[in-house]
């Protein structure tokens, strides 16, 4: 076997990184000396080549066919013939310039075997100057190619064939499927244009995306699946062309031979990614593409000393949370003094039982050097750690470290937690209710999604606490109720938690625990999940949840006393329905909290005329026909 490097890299080091440069591997003992022999010397024995460089020799060869064509400058010469096929798809340029190249080469490309005019793909003579001949040919995969060398008119001698893959350009995007949403995608590279992988890999066949998130947060890419069957790399680009400039991230082996990377994904934003293969490698892949959207994890918190609320927020940049302090109608933390530091540091650098570090309002992105809050209030004080701010015009943003001191940092990649502030709540509204459970004659609201915090504090505002649930009976009649009231089956909040002490659950309103429902493996307290919701419909079971998963909450309140009996659109619960109901039925569908509290002793649902399980307007006209003896 016959190898030959092309250019001043060392056969070793070209082993490691020299994908896609030319490396002579002929797969036929070289024709010197006495191995000269018939191997080439038809088509029907064509030596079989791949990418790389092979020196060989007309000499001693018999003219077995013509050029196809070739001017008719080859026909009578000395020949012998090449077969080759392309492992990537593209251009390839196969020459006898350079080498031993001692003779004038008339150079021939086919598809077929015998060679002639009727299967040339192309022909060149003397390109290259100096005897030697070049051609490019657009091969296919899974396609023979026969390359005959002949010289010109008789001539013969030496000369070195040269098989060059594509170029290593870089990605043309514009070819990039368009994907979206948070799902697998089924691929293959197995055919796909040869480009760049630069800087972080050479070329190889590569698929190419163009992905649209339609949220802001951390971005997963990885093809880790099983599904995936050969060496993948993996890159994300901000721009068409893919290049080094625009490049956001990059993988190789990162699960197995397989890939995985992060980035920090903007809604709206179209990036573009490139599945490739190690070293020219190529095959069938499965794509995660996901987006983490930028949330709330913990909160609200007082502050007693301002009276100003708190969130912790999670899995974005310092500009993903700016954009989320703003929708709930504030900024990233603004710290202006040592005692708001040292609460805001013990509040929430603790969470989640591990000392965390996280983004604060703190900047100098419009002034370098010049920082201020986000808030727009003014800077009257810091708490930059020994030589901080250190990042110039790269790192702009403030991040709070777990022993309370200020560094500045990339508003990405940094892809992690942040505080923010807010001098009043958004609190979620009431979605439903009040449904008295005839069992123990409490009443209950459901809210609209949030926080387990929102949701206990909606709770308080009404005279109530999120919901306690003392038996299997109760248990029940609250899936039973709130399950499906939005019509689409979803969990919900009840008043349990072990906030307080890790592992010590207790009701919020003082309720010892007697009976409880976990889901198997429940409660298991991943990631700090101090908060119960019911979501195992199968058996009405309770998970753990972290307090800034966003889901209604169910909320109770003891009635003073059980209500009257009363016969049904009897609304002032007097022992008969009569004009007198007619107000109170009025505000029991446009206010039932309001009806609530103006009748305690009455049941809302007494104006379910119709029976629908609802009080509204479809329940009007039964109620004028009640009262019209029509009933």
């Amino acid at each position: 076997m016959l190898f030959h490097v092309s250019g001043p890299r060392s056969l070793s080091s070209c082993i490691l990184g020299c994908v896609g440069l030319p490396i002579a591997l002929a797969l036929a003992p070289a024709a010197t000396g006495a191995e000269r022999g018939p191997t080439g010397e038809t088509c029907e024995d064509a030596i079989l080549i791949s990418l790389g460089s092979i020196d060989n020799y007309t000499g001693l060869r018999s003219d077995d066919g013509d050029s196809g064509g070739c001017f008719g400058l080859g026909d009578d010469s000395p020949d012998v013939y090449f077969l080759f096929f392309a492992n990537t798809p593209g251009p390839h340029t196969i020459e006898t310039c350079g080498g031993i190249t001692n003779f004038t080469t008339v150079l021939s490309v086919h598809t077929g075997c015998p060679t002639g005019s009727n299967n040339l793909i192309v022909c060149d003579i003397n390109s290259c100057g100096d005897g030697a001949s070049t051609v490019t040919i657009n091969a296919l995969l899974d396609t023979p190619y026969y390359i005959r060398v002949g010289g010109l008119l008789s001539d013969e001698g030496d000369f070195t064939l040269t098989v060059i893959p594509p170029p290593n350009e870089p990605c043309d995007c514009k070819i990039a499927e368009p994907i979206f949403g948070n799902t697998f995608f089924a691929g293959s590279t197995t055919g796909e244009p040869t480009c760049t992988g630069e800087p972080c890999f050479a070329g190889s066949p590569a698929k190419l995306y163009a992905y649209t998130p339609d949220t802001s947060g951390l971005g997963i890419l990885d093809t880790c699946s099983a599904a995936t069957n050969f060496d993948t790399t993996l890159s994300i680009h901000s721009g068409c062309p893919m290049t080094p400039e625009n490049m956001l991230a990059c993988s190789d082996d990162n699960c197995g031979t397989r890939s995985s990377l992060t980035y920090c994904a903007t809604a709206g934003q179209t990036y573009y990614i490139r599945v490739g293969g190690y070293e020219g490698d190529f095959g069938d892949f499965e794509l995660l593409a996901i987006v983490v959207d930028v949330r709330v994890t913990e909160g609200p918190f007082q502050n007693p000393a301002n009276g100003h609320w708190y969130y912790l927020t999670s899995f974005g940049s310092w500009s993903h949370h700016e954009q989320l302090a703003i929708g709930r109608g504030g900024h990233l933390v603004s710290i202006n003094d040592a005692a708001e530091n040292e609460w805001v540091r013990s509040t929430f650098s603790p969470a989640g039982g591990f000392d965390r570090s996280f983004v604060i309002g703190i900047n100098d992105a419009a002034v370098e050097g010049t920082f201020e809050w986000s808030s727009g209030e003014p800077v009257t004080y810091t708490n930059w750690a020994a030589g901080e701010p250190n990042g110039g015009a790269f790192e702009n943003y403030g991040q709070m470290v777990p022993n309370g001191t200020w560094n500045d940092v990339e508003d990405c990649p940094v892809i992690g937690d942040a505080v923010i502030e807010v001098e009043s709540l958004m609190l979620p509204g009431i979605l439903g209710g009040p449904v008295r459970n005839p069992a123990n004659c409490h009443d209950y609201y459901i809210t609209h999604q949030g926080t387990w915090i929102e949701a206990q504090l909606v709770a308080e505002s009404i005279g109530g606490d999120l919901a306690t649930v003392d038996d299997v009976d109760e248990n029940t009649w609250l899936v039973d109720t709130f399950r499906f009231w939005t019509k689409t089956e979803r969990p919900f909040w009840i008043g349990l938690t072990d906030r307080n002490v890790e592992g010590t659950f207790e009701w919020v309103d003082g309720t010892p625990v007697g009976f409880t429902n976990w889901n198997p493996g429940e409660p298991n307290n991943l990631g700090n999940e101090d908060y119960v919701a019911v979501n195992d419909f199968s058996i009405n079971g309770w998970n753990d949840a972290h307090s800034g998963d966003f889901i209604p909450g169910v909320i109770e309140i003891a009635a003073p006393h059980c209500p009257c009996q009363c016969p049904l659109g009897d609304m002032n619960c007097d022992g008969a329905a009569n004009v007198l109901d007619i107000n109170p039925f009025v505000l029991a569908l446009l206010d039932p909290v309001a009806y609530a509290n103006q009748y305690p002793e009455c049941d809302v649902n007494n104006a379910d005329i119709n029976g629908d399980g609802f009080e509204n307007v479809l329940d009007i006209n039964p109620f004028v026909a009640l009262l019209l003896g029509g009933g």
